[in-house]
């Protein structure tokens, strides 16, 4: 589990411009919740095996809390 980011670019030789993009893979860690780190909107956590994305900023809410979490 990742996230992919594709970029976008030109480039131009002897007058004729060219176009292509490239995907970026991902890559699968994330780091173990902690409850004294001060999570914000989009980080992503591992608990017990499972990683979640932070919905909102929060501190020492467990993943497992709906309210500020969701699985990915």
């Amino acid at each position: 589990m990742g996230i992919n980011q594709t970029y976008a670019y030109s480039w131009n030789i002897l007058q004729e411009t060219k176009a292509s993009q490239i995907t970026v893979g991902a890559w699968d860690y994330a780091p173990q919740w902690n409850s004294t780190t001060t999570y914000l909107r989009g980080d992503i956590v591992e608990y017990n095996g499972i990683k979640y994305e932070a919905k909102k900023t929060s501190t020492n809410q467990l993943p497992t809390n709906n309210k500020y979490w969701r699985t990915v």
